[in-house]
């Protein structure tokens, strides 16, 4: 794996030279073992969420590769995430949403459809491309998902909101959202946990006027 990253630290401005300190460390080990991939790898079950979730794991696969035990491999992991991508269709409902078994519009959950659309965007990071017009239509129906603001409860506000903040950073890694977006979800970041607020930074790191 090659890339670069770079994080900015502010240090408090009266901090003592003699006695400040900062340590970074990374990990690999949770690869050594491949607990996470092997979990993947022998999901059972049929749903969406599964079926999109191990294709997700699948794509990494190859790119992390030379970071397993030598006990670990998934052959076939680039061709079960191709396979599984050909199949958003049958999970997918008239709406553009997704749903977990049978694509009815009732049946669609908009947290799916966002993490859907993440995985999407994951998944052609590692070479696998999602069915256009699949895609196409998701991408209008979280469109559509931003600009309702309807719950019950204050709870299911929390969850909408988080969902919402996940679509926004899904969208604007492929440039379909405009800071209008962002400020009509901004008034429910109270709202949101603190993945809901991570998905909403990440969505605004993206828009072009917020790149320096």
């Amino acid at each position: 794996m090659t890339g670069e990253a770079s994080q900015r630290i502010e240090f408090p401005e009266n901090m003592r030279p003699d006695s400040g300190l900062l340590s970074v460390g990374f990990r690999l080990r949770f690869l050594r073992d491949s607990r996470a991939l092997r979990l993947y790898e022998g999901l059972p079950f049929e749903c969406w969420e599964q079926k999109i979730s191990r294709a997700v794991m699948a794509g990494a696969t190859a790119d992390l590769a030379p970071y397993f035990s030598n006990s670990f491999s998934w052959q076939n992991a680039p061709r079960e995430a191709d396979a599984i991508l050909a199949t958003a269709s049958e999970f997918q409902a008239p709406n553009g949403g997704m749903a977990f078994y049978q694509p009815r519009d009732d049946y669609v959950s908009p947290f799916l459809s966002a993490f859907t659309a993440k995985a999407f965007n994951w998944l052609s990071e590692t070479g696998h491309a999602p069915p256009v017009p699949v895609k196409e239509k998701l991408t209008q129906y979280l469109l559509d998902l931003l600009k309702h603001d309807e719950a019950e409860d204050a709870a299911s506000m929390s969850v909408l909101s988080n969902v919402r903040a996940l679509a926004l950073s899904a969208l604007a890694d492929d440039g379909k959202i405009t800071r209008a977006d962002l400020q009509r979800l901004y008034i429910r970041l109270p709202e949101m946990n603190l993945f809901g607020k991570a998905m909403f930074l990440e969505a605004l790191a993206r828009l072009p006027d917020t790149r320096k």
